[in-house]
């Protein structure tokens, strides 16, 4: 094994503390995040991925027949521009 890559027992048992102070910093944070109780789901609240009825889009009524003449569209007026783009 390599020179550097020798742990003394003294680094060892540092670095074990640090594991679990940080192991103890991130499961407070987590708690304050995100409370001491995980969220449940409650009989009212709908869970989309065990409904028992598939949605089927209603059909739109048919569009009513009209007798009158078609609106008249208006006419495009001719930009009047002064001096050409170029």
């Amino acid at each position: 094994m390599p020179a550097e890559a020798v742990v003394t027992t003294e680094q060892f048992e540092y670095l074990k503390q640090e594991n679990a102070r940080l192991r103890e910093k991130v499961d407070f944070l987590m708690m304050r995040l995100y409370g001491t109780t995980r969220e449940s789901r409650t009989d009212v609240q709908v869970d989309l991925f065990d409904q028992i009825e598939t949605y089927v889009a209603p059909i739109p009524p048919a569009p009513a027949l009209r007798h009158d003449k078609p609106a008249k569209l208006k006419k495009r007026q001719k930009s009047r521009l002064t001096c050409p783009l170029s």
